[in-house]
């Protein structure tokens, strides 16, 4: 009787020692997992925000706001309960402090949290400068070879779509189209990329 009542507290205390084992080993992996996986996540939604930029930096809410809504898209969908919170932005210093808190769930069933903090460099925000492009339009190759008579001058910047001038006129010929340089006609639908020039075909 002494060997079973034994026996059965010993069950009871490995059992008892084997949920309180998984529930650290189930918290240290979690936390490990957060740790490991925020600091990447973040840097992903900064990279991200700046890429898909819609507006310039003004204050630190358009930041915040923005911040949170991406990394809560590109956190573990396993969440339970997530809270992120923005301890500090300092746009002229290009800082961004933030801190995670998940609530997740033990192997016992019992609830727990796990917090990260990281400061990210928002440097990446700033708007970046485009680059000038100068669209210039002659009424011949000729002039177009020597650079005189410019007909037309747009001043545009990089990616933007170039826009036509007004069809000139030449007594006794009828025109035909803008040339570039390699006597190709010229395709408006395509977006500037740098420098060009266009001469006026005539027929």
């Amino acid at each position: 009787m002494k060997n079973v009542v034994k026996m059965i507290v010993n069950i009871s205390l490995g059992v008892i020692l084997l949920l309180i084992l998984a529930s650290v080993v189930g918290r240290m992996n979690r936390s490990m997992e957060i740790e490991s996986n925020l600091s990447s996540v973040v840097e992903e939604t900064v990279e991200n925000m700046t890429v898909a930029l819609k507006y310039d930096v003004k204050n630190s809410r358009e930041v915040c706001a923005d911040f949170v809504e991406n990394l809560i898209e590109r956190l573990d969908g396993k969440v339970i309960d997530m809270k992120v919170e923005v301890k500090k932005v300092d746009l002229e210093k290009g800082l961004l402090a933030v801190e995670v808190t998940e609530k997740f769930q033990h192997p016992n069933g019992r609830m727990g949290t796990i917090s990260d903090n990281r400061v990210v460099i928002l440097n990446q925000l700033e708007v970046p400068e485009r680059k000038e492009c100068v669209v210039k339009f002659y009424l011949s190759k000729k002039d177009m070879e020597e650079g005189i008579n410019c007909y037309k001058c747009y001043h545009l910047y990089e990616e933007d779509k170039i826009q036509v001038p007004i069809v000139p006129e030449k007594q006794g010929a009828v025109f035909d189209g803008w040339k570039d340089c390699n006597d190709y006609m010229a395709d408006f639908s395509i977006p500037v990329q740098e420098n060009i020039s266009y001469y006026a075909a005539w027929k």
